[in-house]
């Protein structure tokens, strides 16, 4: 039977940091022009576990999350540059054909209907602008005939 582990308590005697601050980035380097400060105030905790070691070697998180994210981004960076542009591609193509059709129908056959109500109203208005002559004498015969024809048709329709 082997022994329970025993269990510590870390009880600090003031105010202890999280972490130690490094003067130098390990993973990434800031450019020259950037306005970041690399001297900044450390984070305080009043309780803490045991502080960062003063030298890492190989950082961790560059091994555990790191090197998998990218794999996991280089995935999907194929699988974006691909399928997902293909599938853009693809429907675009689409959408283009049923415009070109939609295209076909708006310039033959509506355009088509609102040019000949535009030609019909334009020679509608040279042919009734030979009736309207100006003169009192043409306007009244006008009513006398419409008037006469409206006798005539209640007469032969019963």
């Amino acid at each position: 039977m082997l022994p329970v582990p025993a269990t510590v308590v870390m009880r600090p005697s003031g105010a202890t940091r999280l972490m130690r601050w490094l003067p130098v980035s390990a993973s990434t380097m800031l450019p020259s022009a950037s306005s970041a400060t690399p001297c900044t105030r450390s984070s305080w905790a009043a309780v803490a576990g045991p502080p960062s070691p003063e030298n890492p070697g190989t950082a961790v998180p560059a091994i555990v999350v790191i090197r998998p994210s990218l794999a996991w981004s280089r995935a999907l960076s194929w699988f974006d540059g691909h399928i997902i542009d293909w599938l853009v591609n693809f429907a675009g193509s689409v959408a283009r054909g049923f415009a070109g059709i939609d295209g076909w129908i708006d310039k033959h056959f509506v355009d088509g209907a609102v040019n000949a109500v535009a030609t019909l109203t334009i020679e509608g208005g040279r042919t009734l602008r030979r009736v309207q002559t100006g003169r009192i004498q043409t306007y009244l015969y006008g009513a006398l005939a419409g008037g006469l024809a409206v006798i005539l048709l209640n007469f032969l329709i019963p």
